[in-house]
């Protein structure tokens, strides 16, 4: 069924960004019990890894900031750090698209995926039935990471409503004050922590569908090359 090969194919492309293979194959209850155990945080942490290199580079950025104007005028050197770590955060979120929206991506797993694809689909009908199939699994993906975005601007909302009545508003009871900033910090730190995971996640799954694009791309060139 198209329905198979498509999710087979998002599946191995998954396997590779994770750099791990299933424990068990096929739809059986042990065999989803094994995926949301392991892989689904692999998939996270594959996530993590890329934001991390991003992360990575608005520090080395803001270092080399801080170290020239350290140079240039000593005096200045340390209440430049945080628009040094500014200016770093602003270059590396409005840099290259060439290096921003392709992290993660990977030749060598693109050509991988593109071999598994030759393997099940192997007449240019088939990619074409295929990337079809798989623009379906894409929509429910990026509709679901919608919801997800709705639900976090929901818990921001509160937060700010919680933050805003239990702590900024004047005239509070010292206690009250007190209570309201240690749940404010407590529901802050989840609320972060929860949102650095979908951000994790979406940038892993953003990375997996790019990846089964340009294989399906590197397929459908092969198999033009063939015809000519």
């Amino acid at each position: 069924m198209e329905f198979d090969r498509a999710r087979r194919t998002l599946r191995e492309a998954e396997q590779l960004l994770v750099k791990s293979k299933p424990l068990k194959e096929g739809d059986s209850a042990i065999a989803i019990f094994f995926d949301t155990l392991l892989v689904g945080p692999w998939l996270v942490l594959a996530g993590t890894r890329i934001l991390s290199r991003r992360i990575g580079l608005v520090l080395l950025v803001a270092s080399a900031l801080v170290v020239y104007l350290w140079v240039m005028e000593r005096h200045a050197a340390l209440s430049s750090v945080f628009p040094a770590l500014a200016m770093a955060a602003g270059s590396a979120c409005f840099g290259l698209p060439s290096r921003i929206v392709t992290a993660g991506v990977k030749s060598e797993n693109i050509a991988e995926l593109a071999l598994f694809i030759r393997e099940i689909s192997p007449m240019g009908d088939d990619v074409d039935r295929l990337a079809l199939g798989v623009s379906v699994l894409r929509t429910q993906t990026f509709e679901r990471l919608g919801r997800f975005n709705v639900l976090a601007g929901i818990g921001w909302a509160a937060l700010f409503w919680y933050g805003s009545s239990h702590v900024f508003a004047p005239g509070l009871e010292p206690k009250i004050l007190g209570d309201g900033l240690v749940h404010t910090v407590v529901a802050a730190c989840i609320f972060f922590f929860i949102l650095a995971v979908a951000s994790s996640h979406s940038t892993a799954i953003r990375a997996v569908h790019q990846t089964l694009d340009f294989a399906i791309l590197e397929v459908k060139a092969q198999l033009a090359n063939e015809n000519i």
